[in-house]
């Protein structure tokens, strides 16, 4: 993540990932940073086609300086059909890289 860059980064998931008949979603990524403003995991949830709401987790707090893996749960609404998740960060940002994205539906 470039330092001067003056726009969130964003790493979103192209395609969706399907939740009927699942309840809760588990969403995360192996990741460190130098320093950090704000990262956030988000999640859009989806009745087919139609965007029904998005929630957002921020995990600032939870990075080091060392790679470690993050995971939050994220309770899908009664209807949701699917999920496209992404990952934020805010700028100035210095030293953060990222790998293993992991995603669980139960």
């Amino acid at each position: 993540v470039l330092d001067q860059f003056p726009y969130p980064a964003i790493q979103t998931y192209v395609d969706k990932i399907d939740t009927q008949e699942k309840r809760v979603l588990l969403y995360g990524y192996t990741i460190r940073a130098l320093q950090v403003t704000e990262v956030c995991f988000v999640v859009t949830f989806f009745h087919h086609e139609t965007i029904i709401g998005e929630k957002r987790k921020e995990i600032t707090q939870q990075i080091k300086w060392y790679y470690r893996p993050i995971m939050e749960k994220f309770v899908l609404p009664k209807d949701c059909t699917a999920v496209q998740v992404s990952l934020h960060i805010e700028q100035p940002t210095k030293g953060c890289s990222f790998f293993a994205p992991t995603v669980y539906v139960f």
